[in-house]
């Protein structure tokens, strides 16, 4: 017997209403953890492993590392895996 894969979408949208709900609460640490679930469980909706998503935030932290240089005096400190990328580039 094959086994159902967890259904996604319903509790994605079940965790967009509880997000909403949350913020209104005003509690600001809560919803970036809840942010963060979301992320994971769209993550495995869609079959992205955890490397993918850690190569993603390093390219983001390389980019925004780029533009920081370009407007902030002291641009903010960037991962060891956005460092390497920025050796290879």
């Amino acid at each position: 017997m094959k086994a159902q894969s967890p259904p996604f979408g319903r509790l994605i949208k079940a965790l967009d209403n509880f997000i909403v709900d949350v913020a209104a609460w005003n509690l600001p640490e809560t919803v970036a953890l809840l942010r963060i679930v979301r992320i994971d469980l769209i993550s495995r909706a869609n079959g992205i492993s955890s490397k993918d998503l850690d190569t993603l935030l390093a390219a983001l932290e390389f980019e925004q590392g780029i533009t920081d240089h370009l407007g902030r005096t002291e641009p903010k400190k960037r991962s060891r895996k956005a460092e390497k990328l920025a050796s290879h580039s």
